[in-house]
């Protein structure tokens, strides 16, 4: 499989009992369905599998048109609900995501002002 980003060729990151894709040369990361939610609450997850500069994420990051690298449809753009800055690619026909460099480390740091964020917001 190649990046959606780059055309680097994705390779195989275990953690767990999770495989995921990380480019060997953007070091962007693509999740199959259901795996970052898995892997976002494993210990350690963001330095073992997010290994990437973010400065290149944030570079790849202003690109628009991306076609899934599983099944080659167009993704769609997409942010994180309690961390709008994190903007990522996503599948609407096989489910799978695209974080860029950096943005799997940051989205499972949760700073003290998003954590206070999170604490004053409404509750549903």
């Amino acid at each position: 499989m190649n990046c959606p980003k780059c055309e680097g060729v994705m390779q195989t990151v275990s953690i767990g009992d999770v495989d995921v894709d990380r480019c060997d040369s953007c070091k962007g990361i693509w999740f199959d369905a259901l795996e970052y939610e898995k892997v976002k609450g494993m210990k350690e997850a963001g330095e073992l599998v997010d290994s990437g500069d973010a400065g290149v994420g944030r570079m790849h990051n202003t690109e628009r048109e991306v076609k899934c690298p599983k099944c080659h449809t167009l993704m769609v753009g997409m942010s994180l609900h309690d961390q709008p800055h994190i903007q990522y690619e996503m599948c609407s026909l096989c489910g799978g995501m695209y974080l860029d460099a950096g943005e799997f480390k940051d989205s499972v740091e949760v700073t003290f002002s998003e954590y206070l964020r999170g604490m004053l917001k409404p509750r549903e």
